[in-house]
């Protein structure tokens, strides 16, 4: 009993005790807690703060407390408790302390981004510190699961979609330059009418995830896709950025129970014209017996295909740049391009549709492994089941590929050299001075400006991108 005593009188001495001297001070990562762009009603992210006590003694926080109090537009929790304002926190020798914050914007219609502050202040040892706080917030156009006929989005505010909007058969949604928009997660824009997407050089159309932290940047799959459904006409869309997405475009449908319903009667179709499409987590371009016709388009680090044209369909690829090195959450393992002309509607049931696709004047390249035994590279022509009705041709294009390029559908093709793009860490994927994709295109395809609205000054180079000497 007497060396039980001992012990536990010995445990009581060696407790921590609570410095009250004013020369202990807390101690903090940051000075100011700052948070990207906001937008309205929508709150944020979670950011953190983690306090610091460096003595070597306890210390105690008499007060905690955010400056504005309630009516501040951030919300703190400290130690698993929300609120404004905490008392006597300690904080043992050498150890730390998390909160954590949120902001929620009220712009009054704001149409600019504008800044909102306060600050968290600490008061220890009748010393007053404080963490700042500051968030840009801006007003937005706001939708959700919302059916829109013919209207116009303009550049005025961004628009923000958090669920599922369609527009809807007969009308036609236009985006004039310069708009962003925003999509929340799983949030797809879906076309049963007519997408028109008009930006310039100057002043592209975007398309991106709504979180804007610095830690969602380039991280594919935040939000679902441009789907351009069965029957939709007459689809456009010019200087056009896509970002992020599940896929980025996405052409017919995905799935179908019947094969049938894929017709000449509701063949989609889409113009692309100087549009980049990046860090998509399946697919650049997925089209199911669809029309399409890209020029000057770069599609950029995609988890499955950057363009797979399947199911046949009247395809063409002028001056592009399709090109997959794997990105963060890109694991490039599939083919760049995949085409072919049938699908399954039983194992036993394969239905055939026309297809009629050209690649010209094009950059197909990445880093997929391989040789002629074990790979085909970055091509991917599936005629297996449908040997027939499928016409395609590279004509004028740089490939990886292990195909036997000299058969007819392969017109002045080069292959498995080193494109030599100037960054490709950087997304530039201009030629440098000794690529040899350089002085080889077709003139009778040739396009005067590329993907940036460049001139390319009569230089015969492949793909989206122009090298201006």
């Amino acid at each position: 009993m007497i060396v039980l005593a001992l012990g536990v009188l010995s445990g009581a001495c060696n407790k921590q005790r609570i410095t009250d001297n004013p020369s202990d001070r807390l101690a903090f990562a940051i000075d100011t807690l700052t948070f990207d762009t906001v937008f309205s009603s929508l709150g944020s992210s979670t950011r953190l703060m983690k306090v610091f006590n460096p003595n070597n003694q306890r210390i105690r926080i008499s007060r905690l407390q955010l400056a504005g109090g309630a009516a501040s537009p951030f919300r703190i929790n400290v130690d698993g408790l929300s609120g404004t304002s905490f008392e006597n926190i300690e904080i043992a020798a050498n150890d730390s302390l998390y909160i954590f914050a949120e902001v929620t914007i009220d712009p009054g219609n704001q149409d600019n981004p504008f800044l909102v502050m306060d600050s968290v202040v600490f008061e220890t040892n009748g010393n007053i510190q404080d963490v700042k706080l500051a968030a840009y917030g801006q007003d937005a156009y706001f939708y959700q699961f919302q059916e829109l006929c013919t209207t116009t989005w303009a550049d005025d505010k961004p628009h923000v979609i958090l669920g599922n909007v369609l527009v809807d058969t007969n009308c036609t949604l236009t985006i004039t330059e310069g708009t962003q928009v925003y999509l929340a997660n799983e949030a797809s824009l879906l076309v049963a009418g007519t997408l028109e997407v008009l930006g310039t050089a100057d002043s592209v159309v975007t398309f991106e995830g709504l979180r804007l932290e610095p830690f969602f940047d380039d991280l594919p799959g935040q939000w679902g896709q441009l789907l351009l459904l069965r029957g939709s006409q007459n689809n456009m869309l010019r200087h056009a950025r896509i970002s992020e997405a599940t896929s980025g475009i996405v052409i017919g449908s995905m799935v179908s129970d019947n094969l049938t319903d894929f017709g000449n009667n509701n063949l989609p179709d889409v113009t692309m014209e100087q549009v980049e499409i990046r860090q998509a987590r399946d697919y650049g371009i997925f089209s199911f017996y669809a029309n399409v016709d890209a020029s000057n388009t770069l599609i950029n680090a995609c988890g499955r295909n950057n363009v797979a044209a399947l199911f046949g369909g009247l395809h063409t690829y002028t001056h592009c740049t399709f090109v997959n090195y794997g990105a963060i959450g890109i694991d490039h393992q599939l083919p760049i391009v995949k085409l072919s002309n049938y699908a399954l509607q039983s194992q036993t049931d394969v239905r055939v549709r026309p297809a009629a696709i050209s690649f010209r004047n094009s950059i197909v390249y990445g880093n997929l492994p391989g040789d002629a035994s074990t790979s085909l590279g970055e091509v991917e022509i599936d005629t297996i089941a449908a040997p027939t009705q499928f016409d395609y041709v590279f004509d004028h294009c740089h490939l990886r590929t292990f195909l036997d390029v000299q058969q007819p559908e392969f017109v002045s093709v080069t292959t498995n050299a080193d494109p030599l793009f100037e960054n490709i860490t950087e997304e530039d994927f201009a030629l440098r001075e000794n690529s040899p994709a350089l002085n080889r295109a077709n003139p009778a395809y040739f396009l005067p400006t590329d993907l940036f609205g460049t001139d390319r000054q009569g230089q015969l180079d492949l793909g989206a991108v122009a090298r201006v000497p």
